[in-house]
């Protein structure tokens, strides 16, 4: 029998096959089973979180032995759902909703300063309402390249975030500025609150820390949301690599439809974003 991948939720099933072969031939060969059948289980981990279970079958009478493989996945596969490289230019005909301070060249979308507080910046749909039920096992991976100029010398403290049209969970980056002395902020942590034209019943996540843990800004983020988890995490290369992770409280809905959204605090700050890659996840059994 060839070896083949299972996901969790079929464990079960796998089980009590196995178990059954088993018992079968006890019932009816117990002379066999009992001297000559020899079950060894090796359980591993690798990438992907595979378990292998090897079951020989000893026959002295033949003088043969053979291997019976099953192999599943703890967790399921993912499998890309949607990938998008977002260029200024793309943003500019695929976004929903683009504020009027932009500044759209090839090279960078630029935020100048705009009217209000807590702006909406951008808004780009990823998944259509009524495209995936509640629950969904989903990861929603973004990376954003900036321009470090900016981040480096100006106010620009903008939010990037998973919306379902109510509620937003996302993580806040911080310019350079913050990092010390009067205050030690993290260059990024977590924030959820209300989406719309702009963000409010805001709640942040451990944002600051008792030392400074990073010095210079750095040209890219890299959010991971897992949306039903209600999980997230940001990543930058400085001092050889800074995670944060947070919890939210906030549980979105992917069936109303899911966007990816941009966010400013300070209606007086600049933000410069020159592209953003998403890929949005989902296990193959769901």
């Amino acid at each position: 029998m060839r070896g083949h991948f299972i996901c969790s939720s079929k464990l079960t099933v796998l089980l009590e096959f196995l178990l059954s072969v088993q018992i079968m031939s006890k019932d009816k060969y117990p002379s066999i089973f009992s001297r000559q059948m020899e079950a060894i289980v090796y359980i591993f981990r690798a990438n992907g979180g595979y378990i292998l279970f090897n079951v020989w079958n000893i026959q002295d009478n033949h003088k043969t032995q053979r291997l019976l493989m099953f192999t599943f996945s703890v967790y399921c596969k993912q499998v890309t759902f949607k990938e998008l490289y977002m260029t200024p230019l793309w943003l500019e005909t695929h976004a929903s909703y683009i504020d009027s301070s932009s500044v759209i060249t090839a090279n960078q979308i630029t935020f100048n300063a705009g009217s209000i507080n807590q702006a909406l910046l951008l808004r780009i749909p990823l998944v259509k309402a009524g495209i995936l039920k509640d629950g969904t096992p989903l990861t929603v991976e973004i990376t954003v390249a900036n321009d470090v100029s900016i981040g480096q010398s100006m106010d620009s403290d903008p939010r990037y975030g998973v919306s379902d049209g109510t509620s937003f969970i996302g993580i806040q980056t911080l310019d350079q500025t913050n990092y010390c002395c009067k205050h030690y902020f993290y260059p990024c942590h977590g924030v959820q609150g209300t989406s719309g034209d702009t963000f409010t019943d805001k709640d942040v996540f451990d944002k600051t820390s008792t030392s400074q843990v990073a010095k210079l800004y750095p040209d890219q983020f890299v959010f991971t949301f897992k949306v039903e988890k209600s999980w997230g995490s940001c990543f930058t290369t400085q001092g050889g690599g800074f995670t944060k992770t947070v919890n939210y409280t906030r549980q979105l809905l992917p069936s109303r439809g899911l966007s990816l959204e941009v966010y400013k605090i300070h209606k007086s700050e600049k933000v410069g974003i020159k592209y953003m890659e998403v890929t949005v996840r989902k296990t193959d059994d769901y």
